[in-house]
C-alpha cells in the first residue's frame, strides 16, 4: 500500500510535533538538572561559611565538585561597586541583576571552562570557591579573575563589577577564616 501524499503530510505533522515534544521535556529536564547542580553548590557553600558539618563529609562534597582536599584553591567575589560590607540589605538595580543572574552566568562561564567550584550569593556579592586547576593546568588568578569579570559584567551589561580574591588555602578548615579575610 502506498500512502497519499496527504496521509505523508499528516505523519510528518505529527512526527514533527512528538520530536518537538521531545526536545521541550529534554530541556525542561537539562534546566532542571543545572538548577538542583547550583542549588547543591549554593548549599555547599552556605555549610562551609557557617562551618556547620564534619569536616570529612564537606570535604567529601567538596571532592564531589572536584575540589581534592589536597587541591589549593581561592575565593573570587563577584560585586557591583566597592567590596565592602553593607548595613542595609537594598541591593542597586545591577546588583540585583547580578543577583538574579549571575550565579546561573558563572556557572555556566566556569562549567565550560572544566572549573571546579562551588558559588553562591552571600550578602551582597557572589561568592565563588574555585579550585586553582582547570582540568590539569593550574590557572592564572589575576588573568583568570579579568576574564569572568570582562565576561559577566558584558552578560549582564553591568558597570562597576568588581572582584576580590583570597589567599590560597587548602581544606575545608580555612573556609571561614579565609572568606572574612
Amino acid at each position: 500500500m502506498v500512502p497519499t501524499r496527504e496521509g505523508a503530510t499528516v505523519f510528518v505533522e505529527r512526527a514533527m510535533t512528538f520530536a518537538r515534544a521531545l526536545l521541550e521535556i529534554q530541556v525542561l529536564a537539562e534546566r532542571s538538572a543545572i538548577g538542583r547542580l547550583q542549588r547543591a553548590r549554593a548549599s555547599l557553600l552556605d555549610e562551609l561559611l557557617l562551618g556547620h558539618g564534619e569536616a570529612s563529609e564537606l570535604s567529601e562534597r567538596l571532592a564531589h565538585h572536584g575540589i581534592v582536599g589536597v587541591e589549593p584553591w581561592r575565593f573570587l567575589v563577584l560585586a557591583v561597586g566597592p567590596l565592602l560590607p553593607r548595613a542595609d540589605s537594598a541591593l542597586s538595580g545591577p546588583a540585583q541583576l547580578l543577583r538574579d543572574k549571575g550565579a546561573e552566568l558563572v556557572d555556566a562561564y566556569l562549567d565550560s571552562l572544566n572549573a571546579h567550584f562551588v558559588s553562591g550569593w552571600e550578602s551582597d556579592c557572589l561568592a565563588i570557591l574555585i579550585g586553582m586547576k582547570m582540568g590539569d593546568q593550574p590557572i592564572d588568578v589575576d588573568e583568570f579573575a579579568r576574564g569572568l569579570v570582562q565576561q559577566v559584567a558584558h552578560s549582564l551589561h553591568v558597570r562597576g563589577l568588581r572582584a576580590g580574591m583570597s589567599e590560597t588555602a587548602v581544606g575545608v578548615e580555612p573556609v571561614v577564616e579565609t572568606y572574612t579575610h
